[in-house]
């Protein structure tokens, strides 16, 4: 098997699990020394993918063709095999757990282990503020290794797992592994990512159930066939268009198995990209240290819950779609509106994070599936980039995380300041660098998606087209505040840029801007792993005019959007603040800084349940329990006497002469008893003796 170079990016793929045993050796008691074991492992699983890559590239004389990547053989590994009966003799039918590589995969497996690498240089830097401790590294290994194991599964079963496991690392990073007190925040990220998980186990489990394993197989391992016929004969349907217009027979709430299983499924998703109704947890990590959020912005949210979505989409039918799409332009909105407002520099980003990984899930699911994985490429970068621009801030200001305290900024961190410039300039595709017919093309099948659906549809493409306006208005904000006008803050603007944290944001910068460029073929790549037969082509010239001509105005909000916020925070916040004192935009104000009461409601909702919860556990131990032990011991009483009763009488029957004096008197049992006991005994053992006879000649 090793003689297959495909082979080392499965050995790539376990580096990072050695470097977490090496971390909790003694040679990773010193955090510098963990933090050279950990980026030599990431060092060493990008280096072994680049040349897993190079090695297709080169392959067979096509140097810099990419056509051959998709058509070799997916499958590196399987560990195991599991088939029905029927499914024996035909392995396309069979449920293959191991290692499956395309060109999605060797995308999302370089931008996986790219960006770790990148935020462990960052963090070597910040090793000398004695703030790290080593078993940080251990967690980041952990997750960084999930996510490898995630971009590489071969089924459904593996996804799942890896998703456990990278929700396990966020934990141990966010608060178990670094100086300072994160509990509280701890505590309020973990139940909604595990809630997902939990979510998405029991919609395999709804597969498993009604198709068997085989359905659970990924499309890159044996196709979409195999899929398509495994639900086909569970649904009752023929063909790629009826089974995805079934929902099973079944029906739950006017939901049919299928329907279950997909929204099930989905919130499994949700709990990873922080997509509603799961979207409150990831801004919970901020109170950590800086590389927790860029990981959990960079990796979790940007690049695994799209590279999931991208892997389901044969198993979500056209219903569950149309429920993901209003949940992703739902969790857009929402990001954008809460990021107007949001006054810490880390939590701000994270809104646009999360909005902006809504847009790329909504894309995947209307069918534009370059667009919707080259939103999820450029927002990984840019989003590991910005939240190292801000710890980079953080560090140079002691800590500093009020936008109100900051500006002026731009004067002793040019460097920083003009990186996120640009990243934020090419959000939209504004720069030549980018490549913005891919957007373009997102919203146009967006535009078509929604006019298909009827009445209501059209709000699938205006929500999102007015929530990009927002994120354009939510960047200019975020950056102005903390590099634009004076310093606010008390004492002398500080400085400070370090060589180690400029590198990885440089080259973090750069990648956002030449990530769309045509030499780099990314965009060829992500179409060769899409499963075409899902997503007819759209053929409408009015609403292709129409919505290329609203997303080419994307491009040109940005310099609007960003005069508008220099017009409100020129001269510092006062203008700022006496419009946010009138009566209505104060209302808008209270509503958005609160986010949305969502906290609250899920407070109340968790209230409501725990209280519920109380009560019918009260209830069944009052009215149950305590009745049942009532009884039993009615019983034992009842019990207790008769036979109480029973050996006084019996005994002194049966004594000699029937005579018992228990109190030192004399007392002689009446003769009519004197023949009960032996009467008693000889029914008993008639009895006996018939039934032994009866029972020896049923059997015989």
């Amino acid at each position: 098997m090793l003689h297959n170079p495909d082979i080392w990016l499965a050995v790539a793929t376990f580096i990072p699990l050695l470097v977490v045993a090496l971390v909790l050796t003694p040679m990773g008691r010193n955090p510098r020394h963990a933090a050279i074991v950990a980026m030599g492992g990431y060092a060493t699983s990008l280096g072994l993918a680049l040349w897993t890559v190079a090695h297709k590239l080169l392959a067979k004389g096509h140097m810099g063709h990419m056509g051959h990547l998709a058509a070799g053989r997916p499958i590196l590994w399987t560990w195991l095999t599991l088939h029905t009966t029927g499914a024996a003799t035909s392995p396309t039918n069979a449920l293959r757990i191991g290692v499956a590589v395309d060109s999605l995969t060797l995308v999302s497996f370089l931008l996986t282990a790219l960006i770790a690498l990148l935020v462990g240089i960052y963090v070597i830097g910040m090793v000398d503020d004695r703030r790290i401790r080593p078993g940080w590294f251990a967690w980041s290994s952990l997750f960084v290794f999930a996510m490898f194991a995630m971009v590489v599964s071969a089924s459904v079963l593996e996804l799942f797992a890896a998703g456990v496991l990278a929700t396990v690392g966020i934990w141990g990073m966010a608060g178990a592994a670094w100086r300072g007190s994160c509990e509280a925040s701890v505590r309020r990220i973990m139940p909604l990512p595990l809630l997902g998980d939990a979510f998405f186990l029991l919609g395999i489990c709804l597969l498993l159930v009604h198709c068997g394993p085989a359905v659970l197989s990924l499309p890159q391992v044996n196709g979409l066939a195999p899929i398509m016929a495994s639900l086909g004969l569970a649904l009752h349907a023929t063909g790629v268009v009826q089974v995805l217009q079934s929902d099973g027979p079944s029906r739950l709430m006017g939901l049919g198995w299928w329907d279950w299983s997909g929204i099930l499924m989905v919130l499994g998703i949700a709990g990873k990209a922080t997509q509603f109704p799961l979207h409150t947890w990831a801004v919970e990590t901020t109170p950590a240290a800086t590389p927790t959020g860029a990981l959990t912005a960079g990796l979790l949210i940007a690049v695994a819950g799209p590279y999931m979505t991208a892997r389901l989409i044969p198993l979500l039918n056209v219903d569950v779609r149309l429920m993901t799409a209003r949940a992703a332009a739902a969790t857009l909105c929402f990001g954008a509106l809460c990021a107007l407002t949001a006054r810490d520099i880390k939590r701000g980003l994270m809104w646009l994070v999360s909005a902006q990984a809504g847009l790329s899930i909504l894309f995947l699911v209307t069918g534009s599936y370059v667009a919707g994985l080259y939103e999820s490429i450029f927002l990984a970068l840019s989003g590991t980039c910005l939240f190292i621009c801000a710890g980079t801030v953080l560090h140079c200001t002691g800590g500093q995380s009020d936008s109100r305290l900051l500006g002026g900024l731009w004067r002793s961190l040019p460097v920083t300041a003009a990186a996120s410039f640009l990243v934020c300039s090419a959000a939209m595709g504004l720069l030549l660098f980018g490549q913005p017919d891919m957007l373009v093309r997102g919203f146009e099948n967006l535009r078509h998606f929604g006019a298909q659906i009827g009445e209501y549809g059209n709000l699938l493409f205006w929500l999102p087209m007015t929530a990009c306006y927002l994120i354009l208005l939510g960047l200019a904000r975020w950056w102005w505040l903390i590099f634009g006008g004076a310093w606010r803050g008390t004492g002398s603007a500080p400085g400070g840029e370090s060589a180690v944290r400029l590198f990885p944001l440089i080259l973090l910068a750069l990648g956002s801007l030449i990530c769309g460029q045509p030499i780099l073929g990314i965009s060829g790549l992500l179409a060769k792993s899409s499963p075409n037969a899902l997503f007819p082509p759209y053929a409408n010239a009015a609403h292709t005019e129409f919505a290329v001509q609203m997303a080419n105005r994307l491009a040109w909000a940005w310099p609007v959007a960003f005069a508008a916020v220099v017009a409100l925070y020129f001269n510092g916040l006062a203008r700022a603040e006496r419009f946010r004192r009138l009566p209505g935009p104060n209302l808008l104000y209270r509503w958005l800084d609160a986010e949305l009461y969502f906290y609250d409601l899920y407070g109340a909702i968790s209230r409501v349940i725990i209280s519920g919860m109380a009560a019918v556990v009260g209830a069944v131990d009052r009215w149950v329990i305590g009745w049942l032990v009532v009884s039993i011991g009615l019983i034992v009483r009842l019990i207790s006497i008769v036979f109480a009763a029973l050996d006084w009488r019996l005994t002194s029957v049966a004594a000699a002469g029937g005579l018992l004096s228990p109190a030192g008197g004399n007392f002689r049992a009446p003769v009519r008893w004197r023949w009960l006991f032996p009467l008693v005994l000889f029914l008993i053992l008639v009895a006996a003796a018939l039934l032994i006879i009866l029972l020896a000649a049923s059997y015989s």
